[in-house]
């Protein structure tokens, strides 16, 4: 037992403590997944250092190229896209491009209280059988949110059970003045360990 906790210890001490960097930005142009731009441009809510060593203040202005947009897909998974900043300007003469490619791909934060709270009812459910879908019937019965007690507790409990993974997630559509989250790689290694040869 002991072995294991040191190798794991071991694990921690010797992995990398920053893979990816988050930036929280605010969106100045709009942008659909649905009919996608090829430009976007954004406004740093935080300060943030670049990997060269540069560090934008709050309030820089982004512009940037979207690429790989992707369509929401079945198990809720919505849509997302990669964001290349190329130019910075903080809006106090400081201005300049982005020596490489700098990709963030868009990253929402996840509701770390809904997420705790539908993990305890699934090992709830583990131990006494239909736990959970009480607990979701009683919850959508409270919410009233479809104007019926009944109906709000039935569309709850269906909304939170694996039924619901069938249906698509949802298609981006990021208004202006709407805050997001672009999560950019940190790794040196930007060359890949192959090379493509077209025949």
């Amino acid at each position: 037992m002991l072995r294991i906790f040191l190798c794991f210890l071991g694990m921690l001490l010797l992995a990398p403590s920053v893979l990816a960097s988050t930036m929280c930005v605010r969106a100045v142009t709009p942008f659909s997944t649905e009919t996608p731009t090829d430009t976007m441009t954004v406004k740093l809510l935080e300060e943030y250092k670049v990997s060269d060593g540069l560090t934008l203040p709050v309030g820089t202005v982004i512009n940037g190229t979207v690429s790989d947009v992707v369509s929401p897909k079945r198990l809720k998974r919505d849509a997302t896209f990669s964001f290349i900043a190329q130019k910075y300007d903080d809006g106090h003469g400081i201005s300049g491009n982005f020596d490489k490619n700098y990709i963030g791909r868009y990253y929402q934060k996840i509701d770390k209280k809904e997420v705790a709270k539908s993990t305890s009812l699934a090992v709830g459910s583990f131990f006494v059988k239909g736990l959970s879908l009480g607990v979701n019937a009683v919850q959508g019965a409270i919410k009233n949110e479809e104007g019926n007690r009944f109906k709000s507790s039935a569309k709850n409990v269906y909304d939170n059970s694996p039924l619901s993974y069938v249906e698509e997630g949802q298609e981006l559509d990021i208004k202006p003045n709407d805050i997001f989250w672009l999560k950019f790689k940190t790794a040196t290694d930007d060359e890949p360990n192959y090379e493509y040869i077209e025949d």
